[in-house]
């Protein structure tokens, strides 16, 4: 299968990627999962599309992962790795995939019946669409789900874009999932992400000439490798959207997107629109003045996640942003966190939040061509 590039993104460069046609192979990273992975190893077997290949890499677990998997024989391809986290995971499996179609999957979440079968028929009937993903339930016991469409709670940025539909402004058609109508919709999703990733990792499907022509995932960015390579894609082709959870996300205290990491998720953030900048600058060029508004949020939001933590550390991050672009509600929020108590941050949060609403109101009045701009300050609070 060859991918079409422009001249602009081809850099010279030109590839043509084989895979199994029709074949779908399912990527897994695994590191000490062994309460999670044989349910989610489960729903991907169970699914009714037949031609597809599991593979799930080890990521040098030292709990019994390994036991796990072994008892799932041929019906698993395991690949066995040292430690080296989630993008070099992902890079083991997609060099290891033999299909024309990559799924990835996390360890500890569940495939919803009729994902596989949905999202190949939608990249079969639409070759300008490279990448197709979906909405994603929640869970936290695997008896219910809390939430039946967390991606608008999980992602900020699908609200601060105006929702699906913008994002995906085109109907590209109606699919059912056990009975369930769900809408496909698609789009050019590029610009829009630089404001923060509105595609869900688990629930992705893609094309395997997709994947090699944007490239590996970044083994340098340990919590934000999947955005960086999402933005990467999205450069080359269109995304689609099916509008139904295909996806069970469990939620637990234990994981990436909870534990500890908040300063270096917002700092590996700035590193991608970074990296854009070197490998788009026409693109960074024309999406500037949003790209220093993303900068500046990153800052403050790395200064408010260390917090009390680290004042000095915290403070000068906080100065950074302000420089950038002064937002009055997140850089209140950051210092408040830095200098009080949890308590007073919480109170203040309230009381910027009932502003906000009357700056919005306000400012379409007094700054009539500016005030999208200028209201942002309170719209991520």
């Amino acid at each position: 299968m060859t991918v079409e590039m422009s001249a602009e993104h081809r850099h010279g460069r030109e590839r043509v990627v084989a895979g199994v046609p029709g074949r779908v192979s399912i990527v897994i990273p695994a590191y000490n999962c062994e309460d999670t992975i044989g349910p989610a190893i489960e729903s991907c077997l169970a699914q009714d599309y037949e031609d597809k290949e599991l593979i799930v890499v080890d990521d040098g677990s030292t709990d019994r992962t390994g036991a796990v998997l072994a008892t799932f024989g041929s019906r698993v391809k395991v690949v066995t790795q040292r430690n080296g986290g989630l993008a070099a995971a992902r890079n083991a499996g997609q060099r290891a995939a033999s299909g024309e179609y990559v799924a990835w999957m996390d360890a500890d979440d569940l495939m919803l019946p009729g994902r596989l079968r949905l999202q190949v028929e939608v990249l079969a009937s639409h070759p300008e669409i490279g990448l197709v993903s979906s909405d994603f339930t929640a869970f936290v016991t695997a008896e219910a789900d809390v939430e039946a469409s967390h991606i608008g709670s999980y992602y900020d940025a699908v609200a601060r874009l105006g929702g699906i539909t913008n994002l995906y402004p085109r109907v590209v058609g109606p699919l059912k999932s056990d009975g369930a109508p769900g809408v496909v919709r698609a789009g050019d999703v590029y610009d829009h992400l630089v404001w923060g990733n509105v595609v869900h990792p688990p629930t992705v499907m893609v094309r395997l000439g997709v994947l090699e022509a944007a490239g590996t995932s970044d083994e340098t960015l340990r919590y934000s490798s999947d955005y960086d390579l999402i933005l990467r894609m999205a450069r080359l082709t269109q995304y689609a959207y099916v509008d139904a959870s295909l996806l069970r996300y469990r939620r637990s205290d234990g994981q990436m997107s909870r534990a500890n990491s908040g300063e270096r998720m917002q700092l590996e953030g700035i590193r991608i629109l970074e990296k854009l900048r070197d490998g788009d600058p026409l693109a960074y060029a024309r999406l500037h003045p949003v790209i220093r508004q993303r900068v500046a949020e990153s800052h403050i939001g790395a200064a408010d996640a260390i917090g009390a933590a680290d004042r000095v550390r915290a403070l000068r991050l906080l100065f950074r942003g302000v420089r950038i672009r002064f937002l009055a509600g997140p850089a209140a929020l950051a210092l408040g966190r830095i200098v009080t108590t949890p308590t007073f941050v919480q109170t203040a949060k309230h009381v910027l939040r009932f502003l906000g609403v009357r700056w919005v109101v306000l400012a379409p009045i007094l700054w009539p061509e500016n005030w999208q701009v200028v209201s942002l300050g309170f719209d991520v609070l």
